[in-house]
């Protein structure tokens, strides 16, 4: 299991390894290809239960590259670089993978790429199961609960950047999803916790809902 400390200790190493995991990455792409927008996160679906919506892969580059994002991918079709494109240039995350473990590593779209997050993502018997992540701002460890192929709840716990040491991650929100009997995601829930309250939910958003064959997404973007 991965610690906080060590996330922290690898976030405040991103800044110096840009230029090597940069290269790694890219040695291990073997197919670029383009989409309108995220089709993709490691974390069980990211998208659906912040509000967004998937964007679609591409055939060909597009004439604008705002708002659209490049991926390369390896010769297992896993994605090993991420460009975000926007109107100054393009957020950058290299990626790389086991069996375990899945590291990624977030950087601005800056001149200087100053590093955002750094991500570790572990997988048990082809499921996701815990992510910890260190960023600029704070800190955030997700567990993931399944049952078969389903994610069922994510326990959300996150903590600001202080200047008292490292961070300590309270709990911050119940994430449950709901399917239909034939298996298809219906409805994703978030319930805040009052931290002043210890676990009293304060609020109840829908990020995510299905209703008939229409999708309803609160977005956030």
């Amino acid at each position: 299991m991965i610690e906080l400390s060590f996330a922290e200790f690898a976030f405040a190493a991103l800044a110096t390894e840009f230029d090597l995991r940069k290269k790694i990455a890219e040695q291990q792409v073997v197919k670029w290809k383009w989409a309108s927008s995220h089709v993709f996160d490691p974390k069980p679906l990211y998208l659906e239960r912040n509000g967004y919506a998937p964007g679609r892969m591409l055939k060909q580059k597009p004439s604008e590259a705002n708002g659209c994002v490049e991926y390369g991918f390896d010769v297992r079709r896993r994605i090993a670089v991420e460009r975000s494109y926007n109107e100054v240039g393009f957020y950058e995350t290299f990626l790389k993978w086991s069996e375990t473990l899945i590291e990624s590593a977030h950087y601005d779209c800056g001149p200087d790429k100053d590093p955002i997050n750094v991500e570790f993502i572990e997988v048990e018997a082809g499921k996701v199961v815990r992510s910890i992540s260190s960023a600029v701002n704070g800190c955030c460890i997700e567990n993931y609960h399944w049952m078969g192929s389903q994610l069922v709840a994510v326990h959300q716990a996150t903590a600001e950047r202080t200047d008292s040491g490292t961070p300590k991650p309270v709990l911050n929100c119940i994430i449950k999803c709901e399917y239909s009997d034939s298996g298809v995601l219906q409805r994703i829930t978030r319930s805040f916790c009052d931290r002043t309250a210890e676990s009293r939910i304060a609020s109840v958003t829908t990020p995510f809902e299905r209703v008939g064959n229409r999708i309803r997404r609160k977005m956030y973007r």
